[in-house]
């Protein structure tokens, strides 16, 4: 079995896509801002201590703490 990616394995500039059916994976904040299922997303910075990290998506720069970004599978671009 594959392991499945998560955004919290990304590097820095690198791009992904949400994977399909993260719905529940995905915390309300980001969901009403746009970011759901299949939305590209960019790691941008990362905190001196790892967490949190700040992803840019849709043209917004918002900061995610590491626990939820483990939860979050991805898929390459």
């Amino acid at each position: 079995m594959q392991n499945q990616r998560t955004i919290a394995d990304l590097n820095l500039n690198e791009t992904a896509i949400i994977a399909a059916n993260q719905q529940g994976n995905i915390p309300l904040k980001l969901v009403q801002m746009g970011c759901t299922s299949q939305t590209k997303i960019k790691l941008r910075m990362v905190a001196p201590s790892g967490d949190p990290l700040c992803i840019q998506f849709g043209g917004n720069d918002v900061a995610l703490r590491l626990e939820d970004a483990k939860k979050i599978a991805i898929e390459s671009v």
